[in-house]
């Protein structure tokens, strides 16, 4: 995490199938341009039944 920039890597293991297709499993990674300057020792992280939720913190810029 740097002011500008978010990253999320992790490891998938083990096969689900679901009904409909089967989930790939190994390391991923996301990284992506923030829109604005953030508190990165603000930044906090839950999962929660797959969902992984980010919450950010605006920085004040003087």
């Amino acid at each position: 995490m740097s002011e500008w920039e978010l990253r999320i890597t992790g490891e998938r293991s083990g096969s689900e199938k679901v009904s409909w297709a089967t989930r790939r499993t190994g390391r991923f990674g996301y990284q992506t341009l923030l829109p604005t300057h953030v508190k990165a020792e603000k930044v906090s992280a839950t999962l929660h039944e797959g969902v992984l939720t980010v919450t950010l913190y605006k920085a004040q810029v003087v």
